[in-house]
């Protein structure tokens, strides 16, 4: 009987290593090749704790099998790193002039009052102002397209005496639909917009005169998994009773993972080969609505430097929402360009997190 159990537990422990050397792959394969590659990158981080636990299991038991999961985990330890960090020193130790830069996905401002707080609009502005970045990046505002920039209620006192870059995505009638901006207390001599085919989602570039040098900003929004918990009784509630309307729901919810895989891997290729056309040092930051495990991530970061594995600290999930709570939004920089004080503040009136941190540029 022990010698069935054990032999059992092995089983079940390959059952999660597989699973988990396969979601390495997710960074290399386009999702349009092999979708269920993509779904085990997002699940990365729930295979690792399972093959963590399995390790700790088998470590307690004495067995050597605990050597199992152990060494698929360190096969895969740059991804480790992409989830968790443990930075205690974060200081730039260069000379030269520092400044910061805060991401946000503000979530139309709060517009149709989903946090349920009335003055969600006019505290996310605050902190905003309160933190006080060089550089502003927002992903997902609402604006009324008749009312200058400068006048949003929002955005009114956030761009007063600064410089902004602003568009819109439209949607296949041609209509504006959410915008992005950069605001800015640097000069801006040049703007670019990398449009998508047919979506709400949408990227803009700007050129920053910083003292001698030049920085071309990203700021990105890249495709929505479109997934309203409360269409989906088995994420709205947990509710696991009726086992056919859960497979059907179950589909539903992959086929709508699936396709945003496929889109956002069309539009990460986009921006990675602008990103490469660069004639200067850049700064990439915004939604990309994937996990660091991710062939969008992977295809975008390319060379570049995550901020969060540079200076951050713990899990830094960025996603509020019920499904997936992970790290979706990023700041990635060349290597000219050195960051630190990463930081992930935990305000709960958009679906998203901010990210902030500084930056030096080496002389």
């Amino acid at each position: 009987m022990k010698k069935f159990l054990y032999q059992l537990i092995i089983i079940i422990n390959f059952a999660v290593i597989i699973p988990l050397l396969l979601s390495y792959l997710a960074i290399y394969v386009s999702p349009e090749k092999a979708g269920f590659i993509s779904l085990l990158g997002l699940a990365y981080p729930y295979l690792l704790v399972l093959n963590l636990i399995f390790t700790f299991y088998w470590m307690y038991r004495k067995r050597w099998a605990f050597l199992y999961s152990l060494a698929v985990i360190a096969l895969g330890w740059t991804f480790v790193s992409r989830t968790i960090q443990i930075n205690f020193n974060n200081e730039i130790r260069i000379d030269g002039q520092k400044f910061s830069l805060i991401s946000y996905n503000v979530r139309n401002f709060d517009k149709y009052n989903w946090s349920g707080d009335d003055d969600a609009p006019d505290k996310i502005a605050r902190f905003i102002s309160d933190e006080n970045a060089d550089i502003v990046c927002l992903q997902e505002f609402a604006s009324n397209n008749k009312t200058k920039i400068r006048h949003h209620p929002q955005l009114k006192k956030l761009t007063k005496k600064r410089n902004i870059h602003v568009e819109y995505a439209k949607n296949s009638a041609g209509r504006k639909t959410a915008g992005i901006i950069t605001i800015t207390r640097f000069p801006i001599i040049n703007k670019g917009t990398i449009r998508f085919h047919d979506s709400n989602n949408i990227t803009i570039y700007s050129d920053l005169k910083i003292n001698k040098d030049t920085v071309r900003v990203f700021n990105l929004h890249l495709q929505s998994v479109n997934i309203d918990p409360k269409e989906y009784s088995m994420l709205d509630s947990l509710d696991f009773s009726n086992r056919e309307q859960n497979m059907k729901e179950a589909e539903d919810i992959l086929g709508h993972l699936k396709t945003a895989f496929m889109i956002r891997a069309a539009q990460a290729e986009k921006v990675a080969a602008q990103i490469e056309k660069s004639p200067y040092p850049v700064i990439v930051c915004g939604d990309f609505n994937d996990s660091p495990v991710s062939y969008a991530y992977q295809k975008i970061r390319g060379n570049l430097q995550d901020a969060f594995i540079e200076s951050g600290f713990g899990l830094s999930n960025t996603y509020r929402g019920k499904f997936p709570s992970v790290r979706i939004d990023y700041i990635l920089h060349s290597e000219r360009i050195f960051s630190s004080d990463y930081k992930r503040s935990k305000i709960k009136l958009s679906d998203h997190y901010p990210i902030e941190c500084e930056f030096a540029i080496k002389q």
